[in-house]
């Protein structure tokens, strides 16, 4: 077998980048190459010059964003999170900035959205580039945080969020203690993510009692 020099390495296991992550006192993180390519994709997908519809480019940006958070959405590195999304953000209005084109339609467009008057001309009128344009208060109220959400701008922290936080998982026919220290056995329950960690503890164990069948039991049994 032919190994890679490039991608095999001996070291101590922090710091160490494997398979686009790295490790840091004890904590996995995406590294600073991935999240590079990953930034240059979206800066791709969000270009002003691409000629697209809305529609046609958050569902292509909706569908990378999905597939890489899937991957990568295992990182402890919630530092960027925030801030990439603000930054996707400005860049989507600032190509629906450009599309509107000309002073009447934008000041238009921003009246229908909710824009007061006189902050909708300022805009319209003003020879600032799509870029800074998308920084303005008639911009951000007009083509609000909502209305993206709507139009299916997909929201980066909160897939992360979900990965990392919202760990329920429906669970069928199962004993457990709940956080509150009662025992509960529902047919189907949503758990909390310290029951499923005793959970999944028990099952490394193989704690879980054998009970003999019972006699209706056996009779659903196929031969």
């Amino acid at each position: 077998m032919t190994i890679n020099d490039e991608k095999s390495r001996v070291g101590p296991t922090d710091g160490t980048e494997f398979l686009g992550f790295v490790f840091k006192k004890f904590k996995i993180r995406w590294s600073d190459k991935a999240f590079s390519e990953f930034k240059r994709r979206l800066r791709k997908l969000t270009g002003r010059s691409g000629g697209v519809s809305l529609d046609y480019r958050l569902k292509k940006l909706a569908l990378y964003v999905r597939g890489w958070m899937n991957y990568f959405g295992i990182s402890e590195y919630y530092d960027p999170v925030s801030e990439i999304d603000m930054w996707l953000r400005r860049r989507i209005r600032a190509c629906i900035w450009k599309q509107w084109k000309k002073p009447g339609t934008r000041i238009r467009e921003l009246r229908k959205m909710g824009t007061r008057l006189k902050f909708a001309i300022f805009a319209g009128i003003s020879r600032k580039g799509p870029w800074r344009s998308a920084r303005t208060k008639a911009i951000q109220i007009g083509i609000s945080n909502s209305w993206l959400t709507k139009m299916g701008l997909i929201c980066i922290k909160g897939l992360w969020v979900k990965i990392h936080y919202q760990t329920t998982v429906r669970l069928s026919s199962l004993r457990c203690k709940n956080m509150s220290g009662g025992v509960g056995e529902p047919s189907h329950s949503f758990y909390s993510r310290p029951c499923l960690l005793k959970i999944s503890s028990m099952i490394a164990r193989a704690s879980f009692p054998i009970l003999p069948l019972t006699a209706q039991a056996k009779a659903n049994v196929s031969p």
